[in-house]
């Protein structure tokens, strides 16, 4: 049976891959950046160590899922356009 990483990651081109936060624990835990539209999946995914997923209670999309070790702790996988990344960044 597919992880949730898989399930939500599956048959999708990641635009950028980054790492942003300098923790050496695997990451364990799913955050899930909110899709343009309902049913949709998510825009982006972070996966985190607990500790970190803690300090983010606000961050949508608390999942644990199954895939441990395969990914540290603060990886990004990014699924918007170019454009989309640079006018979620302006947005702040």
């Amino acid at each position: 049976m597919p992880t949730v990483f898989q399930q939500l990651a599956s048959h999708r081109e990641t635009s950028v891959l980054r790492n942003v936060l300098d923790c050496t624990l695997d990451a364990s835990l799913l955050r899930e950046g909110a899709a343009k539209e309902s049913g949709t999946r998510p825009a982006w995914l972070m996966l985190m160590c607990p500790a970190h997923s803690e300090e983010l209670p606000e961050w949508p999309g608390a999942a644990t899922h199954t895939d441990t070790g395969s990914m540290s702790c603060g990886t990004v996988l990014d699924y918007r356009s170019t454009v989309e990344m640079f006018q979620s960044h302006a947005d702040l």
